[in-house]
């Protein structure tokens, strides 16, 4: 379960580089990583919005704070940050079946690294129209999945 602290921009950072280098490492030239959207929350020194990891950079392209984004909280769960991995769509087909193939290790990439720098993670299946759309201003992306990542809930006995 998730807690309610803010997630550090490093960390973040840390779990994106290590998503991107397990998906190079197991896809190879296969394909790149998939498009990542991610929605802070509370992420000190990312302000709160929608933001497209530049894939192979420690940067982010802004698309400011839509309406419909506190939306995502409840669809999925109340965490500092929301990774929305998405995929490119298009011909042929073939290659959009093997990109969702790819977004799916990918995702799990973003899990296992949250886990292994101390943090928690949740994976969600359900896709969310919005995002896809918002998507597709840079390229035709369509949203395929959440991974929801934060610090771990405090136990309590």
């Amino acid at each position: 379960m998730l807690g309610k602290d803010p997630l550090d921009l490093k960390d973040l950072m840390d779990v994106l580089r290590e998503a991107e280098s397990f998906h190079g490492r197991h896809w190879g030239r296969q394909g790149e990583p998939p498009q990542v959207l991610i929605a802070s929350f509370d992420v000190p020194g990312l302000p709160g919005g929608l933001h497209q990891k530049v894939p192979g950079a420690d940067q982010f392209e802004s698309y400011g704070a839509p309406l419909w984004l506190p939306e995502l909280l409840e669809r999925y769960t109340k965490a500092p940050c929301l990774a929305l991995v998405c995929v490119g769509h298009g011909p042929p087909v073939a290659s959009y079946r093997s990109r969702v193939v790819g977004a799916g290790a990918f995702g799990y990439g973003l899990w296992l690294a949250a886990r292994t720098f101390g943090l928690e993670a949740s994976a969600y299946g359900r896709s969310y129209n919005e995002v896809s759309w918002e998507g597709q201003r840079q390229a035709p992306l369509r949203h395929q999945f959440c991974i929801a990542i934060g610090h771990p809930r405090a136990q309590s006995i």
